[in-house]
């Protein structure tokens, strides 16, 4: 695997959604092979003390990895958890060309286009094939499954948990002060972040 390569499966995952856009990861090559662990001091803060958020993050840079490394004709062997006693080293990842690997990945072109937006994605009521599409993903997932509030009255109390949870993040100085960390205010409100949120995302 040459340098640009490489540079381009670092791009790849360095475009993975993080909280925050926090980017809490760090690489790490020897050879052909990636280290992809956490940073502690990007990750473990008062919303991510159990390293959840900084696990998703983790798996979606992995992700983006992955699907742009097809795209150049590589496959990835993952050996995760590496050390049982660093829970911060995610995974060893060992790239190996494979020759069959040559079709090219769709989705791969969609990485770079990633943009934070706070916008709630549609408006007026969810379809009934979306609803079904959802619940089928939810019972994937051992034990779970979504709850859809039908009447007013369980709409206003789910509503209610929502608006509670909203409210503590700005009555609370520790939960405040980790929101504000985040923005980039002297990017203006016209300017993307590589890290951080720009103030126009929160509009």
């Amino acid at each position: 695997m040459n340098r640009d390569i490489k540079i381009d499966i670092l791009r790849a995952g360095i475009a993975a959604p993080s909280a925050d856009n926090s980017q809490p990861w760090r690489f790490a090559w020897y050879g052909d092979e990636l280290d992809l662990r956490i940073d502690a001091s990007r990750s473990g803060h008062v919303s991510d003390t159990r390293y959840v958020l900084s696990d998703l993050a983790a798996g979606a840079c992995l992700e983006n990895m992955i699907i742009h490394a097809r795209s150049r004709g590589y496959v990835a062997d993952l050996q995760t958890f590496p050390r049982r006693d660093d829970d911060l080293w995610v995974v060893r990842i060992r790239w190996r060309h494979d020759p069959e690997c040559d079709q090219p990945e769709p989705l791969a072109a969609a990485i770079t286009q990633r943009h934070t937006d706070r916008r709630f994605p549609w408006g007026g009521q969810i379809t009934t094939d979306t609803q079904t599409r959802l619940n089928a993903q939810a019972r994937q997932i051992p034990g779970q499954r979504l709850y859809w509030p039908q009447t007013p009255r369980e709409r206003k109390a789910a509503l209610t948990v929502i608006r509670q949870a909203e409210t503590l993040r700005f009555r609370s100085p520790t939960l405040h002060a980790e929101l504000f960390s985040s923005i980039r205010f002297a990017a203006g409100w016209h300017t993307a972040c590589e890290e951080g949120l720009a103030p126009a995302t929160l509009a």
